[in-house]
């Protein structure tokens, strides 16, 4: 499952950089603004896929563990935690609406990529919960033992790609000639 997933960012990674570069002609004004979110996702697909394979979080906490005992405050470490969890869904959840704000009126081409993001965002936040120890509920298990945090980040990348491949779709319907009457 994981090289499957670090495929689909790849992929929603190469497809929005796609529509990033063909802005001018797939959204109206500001382009700019949309050039701007649709080569952030393709940097974060990038991240995320590269992470997947190379687990730098490991490495990260392994850093900010000898970090902490070296400056004394790994006695405090649970309540940094969970602030930075809280820090992130809010952070997470705050990029999102304002977004979905920025975008309303073009709402249609990016309610997919909107879900996307708070897909991946969920996964985000309850990974790194269980990775730093906080305590949250059964979250993460399906019935089966199928780890819905799996699923879910699969389902998040290919939210990304899924609206990046309509909204290179619409290129053609943009670009007909109009008739008038």
């Amino acid at each position: 499952m994981g090289w499957i997933t670090v495929l689909v960012y790849l992929l929603a990674a190469v497809l929005c950089a796609r529509v990033a570069q063909r802005a001018g002609r797939l959204f109206p004004e500001p382009v700019k603004l949309h050039r701007l979110i649709w080569m952030a996702l393709a940097l974060g697909a990038t991240l995320l896929g590269v992470n997947k394979q190379l687990d730098l979080q490991t490495w990260m906490t392994n850093v900010l563990r000898a970090l902490a005992y070296a400056g004394g405050w790994y006695e405090q470490r649970d309540r940094l935690q969970t602030i930075f969890i809280v820090a992130f869904a809010a952070g997470a959840l705050g990029l999102t609406v304002t977004l979905a704000w920025m975008l309303r009126r073009t709402w249609q081409r990016y309610w997919l990529l909107l879900l996307g993001m708070l897909l991946l965002a969920r996964f985000i936040m309850v990974r790194a919960a269980g990775f730093y120890g906080v305590r949250l509920p059964e979250l993460s298990r399906l019935t089966g033992g199928i780890r819905i945090n799996s699923a879910l980040e699969l389902l998040g990348a290919a939210c990304l790609a899924a609206a990046a491949i309509v909204n290179l779709r619409s290129t053609a319907v943009l670009q007909q000639p109009k008739t008038g009457t």
